[in-house]
């Protein structure tokens, strides 16, 4: 099989795979945070295994076949806003040398995708995330927690694909 192919090959299994995990994810409700994130998983073992231009391409024919594909548009809106390219934000800012440049742009991009969510479930689904019983000043810290745990689980699920990929070479 000659490169081309293979690459093609790779994005299109994690591309469908995705999807796959996303209509799990609207019949498994309680499990929609690991489904998306074994999805970010996926988009970063497309970096690892070719390149940016397909996981970005992948990326995006995931949108569009989960839009048509998955029943639950908030899944599809939760992968688009963040889940589905935060892994190639990841890379790009773990490529800096300083660490307090890494951790700055996670943070922006996070904040970034939590903000244009918020106007965007406000508009198409009518959630107000304002109005939630939970008091903002503490909804806001317990949201910037859980990402920190994440990106930490997405590096330690990237380590574990590699040293077995590794492995079988």
């Amino acid at each position: 099989m000659n490169e081309k192919s293979r690459n093609i090959a790779i994005a299109g299994l994690a591309c469908g795979l995705n999807v796959v995990m996303m209509v799990l994810a609207t019949y498994i409700r309680v499990n929609t945070g690991a489904f998306l994130f074994l999805c970010a998983l996926l988009t970063a073992i497309i970096l690892l295994e070719v390149n940016v231009k397909y996981a970005a391409t992948g990326f995006v024919a995931t949108v569009l076949l989960a839009t048509l594909l998955v029943p639950d548009k908030q899944t599809v809106a939760l992968y688009a806003l963040f889940f589905g390219w935060y892994p190639l934000l990841k890379l790009f800012a773990e490529t800096r040398k300083s660490r307090w440049i890494e951790w700055l742009a996670k943070l922006i991009g996070f904040h970034l995708a939590l903000g244009i969510g918020g106007i965007l479930f406000y508009s198409l689904f009518h959630i107000n995330i304002l109005t939630l019983q939970i008091p903002i000043w503490l909804l806001w810290p317990a949201l910037v927690i859980v990402f920190v745990l994440m990106d930490i689980l997405l590096s330690l699920g990237i380590h574990f694909y590699l040293r077995k990929r590794n492995k079988q070479r």
